[in-house]
């Protein structure tokens, strides 16, 4: 069985709404959290986990 969120591009949607969020934040990572890359993936995650539900509701699936 395909998923359809994968097969219909439904991903591709929501991945272009954490982009545009994270985006337009005006700053969510200090210098010494930016030259971390550990720092940075736990940043971005806590900041797409607080908003995930939302990029979900993003996306439109037809009747």
């Amino acid at each position: 069985m395909r998923s359809n969120f994968y097969y219909q591009g439904h991903h591709e949607q929501v991945a272009t709404a954490i982009k545009e969020h994270i985006n337009s934040l005006d700053s969510f990572l200090s210098p010494q959290t930016a030259t971390s890359p550990r720092a940075v993936g736990d940043a971005l995650e806590s900041v797409v986990a607080e908003q995930f539900e939302t990029f979900q509701g993003c996306l439109v699936f037809p009747n």
